[in-house]
C-alpha cells in the first residue's frame, strides 16, 4: 500500500472534508493561515488532518485530525501529524496543540495516539455543558441584578451604531475573541433574538452573545463585562437573563450548551450550586495537549 500526504489547495480539498465535521470546515474555511493535510492510499482519500496558527501567531493547533476506519493502525495519522509537526516547526511555532472530549467515542485511542507522538499529559481545558428545557426554566426562576443606576441591559437586536463601534474598539483593548475560540465565530450567525448587550451610562459596558450552531440550538458564545463591574453580579445576571430570553422561545430554539474555563472557580460554583439534580443535560471535560517544537530539527 502507498501512502501519500500532501498539503490540500483549493478545490483539492473537496474529497477530503468528509472526513470532518460540516462546523470544522465552514471553521477552516473562513481561518487564515489554516493548512489542510491529506493522506491517501494508493491514490484514494485516507484521512484529513487541519492545523491553523493561533492567534499570537507562535503556536497552532490542530482542529481535525481524522483517518478512515478500514486504514487505522496503519500509520496513515502517524505520517499525518509528522508532516503537520514538520510544517509547524518550519513555521517557527514554539508549540503545536489539541484538545478532544474526555468521553469521546475513541477518547482512550486519541490519548494514547498523542502520547505515543510525545504530547504531553493531557489536562482539563475546560467543561463543556449541554442543556435544554429544564434548565431555562431554573433560569427563569433564578433572581438576578438587572438593573443599576447608570446601567441596563437591552436586546443585541436593538444595538446601534456606536454600540458596533465601541464593542470593536473594547475587543482591540481588552483582546477580547469573538467566540469560544481564539479563532473567531464569524462564520455563525448571532441569535438576535436572545443575545443581549449591557450599557452604562449610555455606553457599552457587555454582552452575552449566544451563536446558532444548528436549527434549535445555541451555543453561549461570549460573555464580557467590563473590568470596573467585575464582582457585582453583571456577568452571571446576562447571562441568566439571556437564558430567560431563550426560554420565551423555546419553542424554536429548545437546545444549547455553554463552555466554562477550567480556571473560571466562580462559574463553576455558580453552576454546581444552581443547576444539580438533572437540568443538565450532559457534561463533557475538554482535554488538552501539548507538544513543544524543535525548530532545528522538524519531524520527519
Amino acid at each position: 500500500m502507498s501512502t501519500r500526504v500532501n498539503i490540500l489547495e483549493g478545490f483539492e480539498r473537496t474529497p477530503f472534508l468528509r472526513f470532518t465535521s460540516y462546523l470544522t470546515a465552514r471553521q477552516l474555511d473562513g481561518k487564515e493561515g489554516k493548512v489542510l493535510f491529506g493522506a491517501t492510499c494508493d491514490g484514494l482519500p485516507a484521512g484529513l488532518l487541519a492545523i491553523s496558527p493561533d492567534k499570537d501567531q507562535k503556536s497552532g493547533s490542530i482542529k481535525s485530525l481524522f483517518v478512515d476506519t478500514p486504514l487505522r493502525r496503519m500509520g496513515v495519522g502517524r505520517l499525518l501529524l509528522e508532516k503537520a509537526q514538520e510544517f509547524a516547526s518550519q513555521s517557527h511555532w514554539e508549540k503545536l496543540g489539541v484538545t478532544w472530549f474526555h468521553d469521546a467515542l475513541f477518547a482512550a485511542d486519541i490519548e494514547a495516539f498523542f502520547k505515543a507522538m510525545d504530547f504531553s499529559a493531557p489536562k482539563t481545558n475546560s467543561t463543556l455543558f449541554r442543556a435544554s428545557q429544564a434548565l431555562l426554566e431554573i433560569a427563569c426562576e433564578t433572581r438576578i441584578r438587572e438593573s443599576a443606576p447608570g446601567i441596563t441591559m437591552f436586546a443585541w437586536a436593538e444595538r446601534t451604531a456606536a454600540d458596533e463601534v465601541a464593542m470593536k474598539d473594547l475587543k482591540e483593548e481588552h483582546e477580547i475573541g469573538d467566540g469560544l475560540h481564539m479563532d473567531g465565530e464569524t462564520f455563525l450567525p448571532i441569535s438576535e433574538e436572545t443575545s443581549l448587550g449591557l450599557r452604562q451610562d449610555g455606553r457599552l459596558a457587555g454582552w452575552m452573545i449566544h451563536h446558532h450552531v444548528s436549527a434549535d440550538c445555541v451555543r453561549y458564545s461570549s460573555l464580557w463585562v467590563s473590568p470596573a463591574l467585575i464582582g457585582r453580579g453583571f456577568g452571571i445576571s446576562l447571562a441568566i437573563a439571556s437564558a430567560r430570553r431563550q426560554h420565551a422561545v423555546a419553542n424554536e430554539i429548545p437546545r444549547f450548551t455553554f463552555l466554562v474555563a477550567n480556571n473560571n472557580d466562580a462559574m463553576h460554583r455558580f453552576v454546581s450550586r444552581r443547576f444539580q439534580g438533572g437540568a443538565l443535560d450532559s457534561t463533557s471535560k475538554i482535554l488538552q495537549s501539548e507538544k513543544i517544537l524543535n525548530h532545528q530539527h522538524p519531524a520527519r
